[in-house]
């Protein structure tokens, strides 16, 4: 069950890349072109969970899962690509190269059959994980200066109320 439920995690890892970007055509005002994605996704992906089931039981459906999310990934890149010219950010390369490397290595991690080395080492990838997220979000937006500015004028100098 654990194999499982970590391939299917890699499904969910490619699933947060694509689905902000397949709604690039319903904002382009193409609702056929969605339509036709989702449904060549859909399935892709009965047919693999198939497959996987009848061939390697609960560990295939899970393995069925990632295979469907990269397809979706490769999909989505590649015909968004050439019909509405999207391309990944050049800045965004490192961020998704580190975030594909991490959760690799916690797949990785997490097929082991040790219960220590799963904890310890998943500690340690997802502490890495929050920090390349951290890092990235900081340098995109300035919510971590907002909020240390509202935070620190609420809590920060007290201000002596006069009699």
């Amino acid at each position: 069950m654990t194999g499982m439920a970590v391939c299917a995690s890699m499904h969910m890892f490619f699933k947060s890349m694509t689905l902000p970007v397949a709604y690039i055509s319903l904002a382009k005002g193409d609702a056929v072109m969605y339509l036709c994605m989702e449904a060549a996704y859909d399935i892709f992906m009965a047919v693999c969970v198939m497959v996987g089931f009848v061939y390697a039981g609960i560990l295939g459906t899970g393995i069925a899962l990632a295979l469907a999310g990269v397809f979706d990934w490769w999909m989505i890149y590649a015909v968004y690509g050439r019909r509405y010219g999207f391309k990944s950010d050049k800045a965004a390369r490192p961020f998704i190269g580190g975030a594909v490397s991490l959760r690799g290595g916690g797949f990785v991690l997490g097929m082991q059959p040790e219960i220590w080395l799963k904890v310890a080492a998943g500690g340690c990838v997802l502490g890495a994980s929050v920090w390349l997220s951290a890092s990235a979000i900081r340098k995109e937006i300035t919510l971590f200066s907002e909020l240390k500015r509202k935070i620190g004028g609420r809590f920060g100098k007290r201000r002596r109320l006069s009699k």
